[in-house]
């Protein structure tokens, strides 16, 4: 039921009304490969251009990635060395290759693509219209719902629409304001 309201809201969205006019939630569980009994639930809240994921229950600013595709922007908040950090910069795009493999994840239907030689999997499904995804996963031509790294997996579990506000999906703003070279940099120092 809650797959056919969401249609047909999107369906709505094609009559007219700006596609920056939804937000939604989903809910991925992030598991590493290397210990597989150790998951943690995020959650990405975005619309047609702006995103944030963040832990489920945080209520700190930190471990936070801001994406806001239309002028390729990130923030990303990360607690490092004791100090919580705040990183800007472009946006780097994948280099997607979009394959015909296809399968269903959370109730939609979804298409493969990959990434840097095939070590990156993504599955993402058009019937969400963003080109947003988990992390800094984004650019392919619908939500991505799952990535698969030699690392990690991450996979949504639920989407939810939210309630149509005035507010709008910002950016972390407190920490000590680097580049992302700048933070590679200190991160290697260490």
């Amino acid at each position: 039921m809650k797959k056919i309201a969401f249609l047909l809201f999107f369906g709505i969205l094609s009559f007219g009304v700006h596609a920056q006019d939804f937000r939604a939630s989903a809910l991925y569980a992030v598991k590493n490969i290397a210990q597989p009994e150790s998951t943690s639930n995020y959650l990405l809240t975005f619309d047609a251009t702006t995103s944030i994921y963040q832990p489920e229950k945080s209520i700190a600013q930190e471990n936070v990635y801001y994406k806001n595709i239309a002028n390729s922007s990130f923030v990303a908040s990360k607690k490092w060395n004791g100090k919580i950090y705040l990183i800007s910069d472009a946006l780097i795009p994948f280099d997607w290759k979009i394959q015909s493999e296809t399968k269903v994840i959370a109730g939609y239907n979804c298409t493969k693509a990959t990434a840097q030689n095939g070590q990156i999997t993504a599955w993402f499904t058009e019937g969400i219209p963003t080109k947003q995804g988990p992390a800094d996963y984004f650019g392919l031509p619908g939500l991505i719902l799952e990535v698969i790294t030699p690392k990690m997996t991450i996979s949504c579990a639920k989407i939810a629409l939210l309630p149509n506000t005035e507010e709008t999906i910002k950016a972390p703003a407190q920490g000590i304001k680097v580049t992302q070279k700048q933070f590679d940099e200190l991160v290697k120092k260490k």
